[in-house]
């Protein structure tokens, strides 16, 4: 598969199994955290991205699903990098990371592992959140009240208006 060199060699050098998927020009692997294990592909939608697809090991209930939207998007507000989306129709929960190609060179590894890495933490980091708020009940707000950036005394991007 065209610039999947890269990227097989990038999970090979850090023993990671993982299975190509021709058709879908995709590669599939698990990742794992502190706080879950969880599939993973990657994949080139264009010519001009990598992307790094999850499926949280969680579903939203139909009950539940008002709320985990709210969840995603409290998370994704804050979010520089990444974005958590909900399908309505079956409560599947997926987090998305995407970064520019760069070519063949030294810089591949490193932006690789930059990707891997704030994938790995942000889907990670908030799992423990979409389980409070899909099977404690906890209201979205509530479950992201520790979280830094939530609010704005801790939110670094300042807000503006266009008028």
């Amino acid at each position: 598969m065209k610039n999947f060199s890269s990227l097989e060699s990038y999970l090979e050098s850090r023993g990671c199994a993982f299975e190509r998927d021709a058709g879908a020009k995709a590669i599939h692997f698990d990742m794992e955290g502190e706080n879950a294990r969880w599939r993973c592909v990657a994949c080139q939608p264009d010519a001009l991205n990598w992307a790094l697809v999850s499926r949280l090991p969680l579903r939203a209930a139909a009950a539940r699903r008002g709320a985990c939207a709210e969840l995603c998007t409290r998370i994704n507000w804050n979010l520089a990098v990444g974005h958590f989306d909900l399908n309505f129709s079956d409560g599947e929960l997926r987090f998305t990371t995407l970064i520019p190609v760069v070519e063949q060179d030294r810089r591949s590894a490193e932006t690789l592992r930059w990707l891997f890495s704030a994938h790995r933490v942000l889907m990670d980091r908030f799992v423990p959140l979409f389980a409070r708020v899909l099977f404690a009940g906890e209201e979205p707000s509530d479950a992201l009240a520790d979280e830094p950036g939530d609010n704005d005394e801790h939110n670094p991007l300042p807000r503006f208006s266009l008028n």
